[in-house]
Parts: structure tokens; C-alpha cells; sequence
């Protein structure tokens, strides 16, 4: 298995051809322990293409919708990103026509989708450009919301073709440990997207050089180490090509898995596994069309959010602090005791047995949880119409 590793890791992506990529809709590779029992319900799924006419129609045509948001018009794109000059945006994609776009550190054009995850705090929450103020959502944010929509509900179509036993597993750990649904209410193994925007380039040997200048470390072969190692990554491909383009490949060395990314496609993988590709290409007797785009929505199961070992930013507090659910809270079977019981701070909940009887702390207690309960729900936006007073 080592050396299998390092080959995968240390073996650039071939620059293969389209018509030797043998890998197609439907295709699902298992694999077995050669010291297990043989059984084909013993098998682990390793990665599936879920094919476009088992997808629902109206969730394929809700992302294609999405895609044509988020490109904008063929006659306002350019192949760069796009530029304010005096107060107005030109070139580009109409998703990176404001300044909330921000991409990711290491990449040019790839960005999260309005929920991120800090590493060095451990902690999961909406990204600044997800902010509302007095409750107005802008052009850019329902733009966002309208690709998360779209792509999630087509990740949980294509993760309906997932073994029983993967989706009864994560369905049960999402309801225990209270998983925010990204994009809908049945979305409960892909909490955070990333959308990846990469223009078509010359057929030449600079191609994969500049398709890296556009994603960085998401352009070539790859590994994402925070992933959860139960979950799956969903990754939908729908480009906007030329006919005579070539779209480009798709890779998970590991398994031999080779596909072209031509038209739409919804792929589910390990991301912990190495995977990769290479950008849509022009043929060799013209430049690319300035239009000619790939776009690429991964929906992905990061640890910290999976098995709820990390922070998740709940709401605002008073004075502009985040009041963030900890591990301990997520996690209903969290035994720890010192998490509970001790502080510097003299506080009721672990001191008030020190000035008043058992029965008087306890109703006090019971009664400061309704009003946090309270407080809690009165900063809510109030199209939610939330009451605590109501039955």
C-alpha cells in the first residue's frame, strides 16, 4: 500500500486522450479485502458516476440555471478574472463581479460557497460575504444561495446510489450531532461547497501551467487531508465549452479511475484519496473562446463538521462577540466531566449550590435557560416569525 502511495503521489497526471479514457456513467468501483471474507456485501465503495438520466430533471435543470448565474452572459465574459475600473466590473464571470468573492488562500479562482472552515480556531461558520445586514440579501448572496440549492440537491440525488449502510451511517450521525443542512433540509452529507472556475486554455504545453494559475493547489493531483475519512465528496461538473473544445480529464489514480468531463457530470469519491485533473482545452488551430468556461461545485464532508469535533459558530452575542456550539456540546454522548465542572470563573451553574438550597438553584437555572431561550430566538431575521411565547 506504501508504494502505491508514493507512485500515486509522486506520478505526474498523464495528458491522456478522450477516446482512452474506458470510464462512463454508472461505473462503480468496490474494493475487497483479500484476507475478508469474499462476500460482495463485505465490498467498500470506493467512487461512482451517477448517471445524468437517473438524476431528477428538474434538479439538473435548476443547475444548469445556476451555472448560466453564476458564468453570466457569453458577450461579458473574458478568460481573466474581471477588473473594477471607476465603480464598474468588466470581463470575468458574473459570480466574481463583487467584491465578496474572495477566493480560497492558494488559489486565484476557486471559492467556498458561504460556509468555511478556519483550521488554526477549528471552527466552522458563514464566510464575512455571507453576512446580512438589517436583514437585506444582496444580488451576489441570492446568486450563492441559488448555486448551493441547486448543487446540493443534485449531491444528495446522485449519493442516493451510495451503499444502504453509508448513507444509513451518515444520515444517523448527521440527526445525533445536529449538522447544519447546507442548501436544504434533506442535505446530510455535504455541509460545505467549493466552486471552482476555470477558463478553457490553448492547446499547448502551458495549458496545465495556467490551469494551476487559475486553481492552485485544486488544479493538479491532490489530497484533502481535513476531509471526513467516513464521508463522500460529491463533485459536479457542467462547463460551458465549445463544441471543438476538449473538455478535459478527471482522475483518482489510486483506483484507475479516467473520465471526461463532458457535459454534466456528478462524481462521488474519497477526497482523502488523491484526485485530480486537467483543464478544457482549445484545438491546436485556434485560441480559445473567451466564453468557453468549466466550472466545477464540490460538496464535501470536512471532519470538524462530520463528527462534530470541531466549533460551529451559532449566533452573535451582545456585545459583537460568537457564541460558538463547542464538541461537547454536538456530541449527546460527550462524558468528559472537566468540561463541565470547572471554571475560574465563579458562576451558578457549577457554584450556586454554595449559597442557596437544591431546589431553589434548580428552578433558577431552569428559568436562565428560557430566557438565554429566549434572547436566543429574538435575533432571529423576523421572516422566520420566531415566538418563544407561542405553544
Amino acid at each position: 500500500m506504501q508504494k502505491l502511495w508514493d507512485h500515486c503521489r509522486d506520478t505526474p497526471l498523464p495528458e491522456g486522450k478522450e477516446e482512452e479514457a474506458d470510464d462512463a456513467e454508472g461505473d462503480m468501483v468496490f474494493a475487497r479485502d483479500m484476507f475478508g471474507s469474499g462476500r460482495m456485501e463485505d465490498d467498500v465503495i470506493q467512487y461512482w458516476w451517477s448517471p445524468k438520466d437517473q438524476l431528477p430533471l428538474e434538479e439538473r435543470s435548476a443547475f444548469t440555471d445556476a451555472r448560466a448565474l453564476g458564468l453570466g452572459s457569453r458577450e461579458l465574459r473574458t478568460a481573466s478574472k474581471p477588473e473594477l475600473v471607476d465603480g464598474s466590473w468588466t470581463g470575468g464571470v458574473a459570480w466574481e463581479r463583487d467584491t465578496q468573492a474572495k477566493p480560497i488562500s492558494g488559489s486565484a479562482r476557486c471559492y467556498t460557497l458561504r460556509q468555511s472552515y478556519e483550521s488554526q480556531k477549528n471552527l466552522s461558520a458563514p464566510v464575512p460575504g455571507a453576512k446580512i445586514f438589517e436583514e437585506c440579501v444582496n444580488e451576489h448572496q441570492k446568486m450563492c444561495k441559488t448555486i448551493i440549492q441547486a448543487s446540493s440537491h443534485l449531491a444528495m440525488s446522485a449519493f442516493k446510489h451510495a451503499p444502504p449502510y453509508l448513507k444509513q451511517a451518515l444520515k444517523c450521525q448527521a440527526d445525533v450531532t445536529n449538522l447544519p443542512p447546507l442548501g436544504h433540509s434533506g442535505n446530510y452529507a455535504f455541509p460545505m461547497q467549493q466552486i471552482n472556475i476555470s477558463a478553457t486554455k490553448p492547446s499547448n504545453t502551458l495549458a496545465i501551467a495556467h490551469f494551476k494559475g487559475d486553481l492552485g493547489k485544486f488544479a493538479g493531483k491532490h489530497i484533502d487531508h481535513q476531509d471526513a475519512p467516513e464521508g463522500v465528496t460529491c463533485m459536479h461538473s457542467h462547463s460551458d465549452l465549445d463544441e471543438d473544445d476538449h473538455p478535459g480529464l478527471f482522475y483518482l489514480p489510486e483506483i484507475g479511475a479516467y473520465m471526461v468531463m463532458r457535459g454534466m457530470i456528478s462524481v462521488c469519491f474519497s477526497g482523502l484519496r488523491f484526485h485530480g485533473g486537467i483543464p478544457p482545452t482549445s484545438p491546436s488551430d485556434r485560441e480559445p473562446s473567451p466564453y468557453s468556461y468549466r466550472i466545477v461545485v464540490v460538496n464535501y464532508p470536512p471532519s470538524a463538521l462530520i463528527n462534530a469535533d470541531g466549533l460551529v459558530g451559532f449566533t452573535s452575542m451582545p456585545n459583537g462577540s460568537l457564541l460558538s456550539l463547542r464538541p461537547e456540546m454536538r456530541d449527546l454522548i460527550y462524558n468528559n466531566p472537566s468540561a463541565f465542572t470547572f471554571s475560574n470563573h465563579g458562576n451558578w451553574g457549577t457554584d450556586g449550590l454554595a449559597l442557596t438550597e437544591h431546589c431553589a438553584m434548580f428552578n433558577w437555572y431552569a428559568r436562565a435557560m428560557a430566557q438565554f431561550s429566549a434572547y436566543l430566538l429574538r435575533g432571529l431575521p423576523s421572516s422566520l416569525a420566531a415566538d418563544f411565547y407561542k405553544a
